[in-house]
């Protein structure tokens, strides 16, 4: 939750640097800086529902795993 309060934040930021008309430059590394933060939390999640099953010795877990990286996959930066 901190990362993404954060996240939030870096993007309210980002919308009054648009507004006062910030350089280019660093509007973009804002954005980097936002996208890094939130792949670190699907990071965190996928990490979460991996050791849950393996604790709670769910069945499905892997087929589980797998669809969790695959959807995270999609939408991160690991998905080049």
């Amino acid at each position: 939750m901190v990362r993404l309060r954060r996240a939030e934040g870096q993007l309210r930021g980002v919308q009054r640097m648009l507004g006062e008309g910030a350089d280019c430059q660093q509007v973009l590394t804002q954005l980097a800086a936002i996208k890094a933060a939130i792949d670190q939390v699907g990071l965190h999640l996928i990490s979460e529902r991996f050791r849950t099953c393996m604790l709670d010795g769910e069945g499905g877990c892997e087929e589980s795993f797998e669809d969790a990286v695959a959807t995270f996959l999609r939408f991160a930066s690991l998905a080049k």
